[in-house]
């Protein structure tokens, strides 16, 4: 039963990734930005990957420093945030830890999550925020829809910032998002956002 639950959880964010993706491609489709705390909204927001952590013995923890009050589209934002902490939890091997840190500087907010898993290749990092990025199955583990990083993806470029992966300290994957502060489109942010890309293994549902 259990294992049923978590399919089905597994299947409603998929549905809800591929509505959000939809939606986003809506011919003038426009979002609403709004003035909000990243972290307070991080800690109500993630109480589900803090469950998924917990039935998969893997701790997650979600730390903030300095000012992280930003205007922007608080649900695109915190759907990507819940995107990378469940594709990193999901990665984790037991009895390790997935670090979500949120750092304000003066003006942009970095996003750094890192985890213990399996890494991610540097030859295979330019695809894995295209829709429906895919690879073969790795260690066991279940096929992602190839959707959710690129929710994120999306969501970081709305807000005029920049996403890349890296290694983490911890062995495995990092993800690091850096936002504006104030939503402003690609075109306003100087350079434009990296588009930086990952393991296809790696591609969140």
């Amino acid at each position: 039963l259990e294992s049923n639950l978590d399919e089905l959880r597994d299947l409603g964010d998929a549905i809800d990734n591929l509505v959000t993706i939809c939606s986003e491609r809506r011919p003038g489709a426009s979002v609403e930005t709004e003035d909000f705390d990243l972290l307070d909204e991080a800690r109500i927001r993630l109480a589900r990957e803090r469950a998924q952590a917990t039935r998969r013995r893997v701790e997650l923890r979600i730390e903030g420093e300095g000012e992280l009050t930003m205007r922007g589209d608080r649900e695109g934002l915190l759907r990507a945030l819940r995107n990378l902490a469940a594709n990193a939890i999901q990665w984790s091997p037991p009895d390790s830890d997935v670090e979500v840190l949120l750092t304000g500087h003066d003006d942009w907010i970095e996003v750094v999550v890192d985890d213990a898993g399996p890494g991610v290749p540097p030859e295979v990092r330019e695809h894995i925020f295209e829709p429906f990025a895919r690879g073969p199955l790795l260690d066991g583990q279940r096929m992602g829809y190839g959707l959710g990083l690129a929710i994120v993806r999306a969501a970081v470029d709305a807000q005029g910032g920049e996403v890349e992966i890296d290694t983490s300290p911890a062995g495995g994957a990092r993800f690091r998002m850096r936002l504006p502060r104030t939503a402003r489109s690609r075109s306003g942010a100087a350079g434009g956002p990296s588009r930086k890309g990952g393991d296809p293994h790696r591609a969140g549902d």
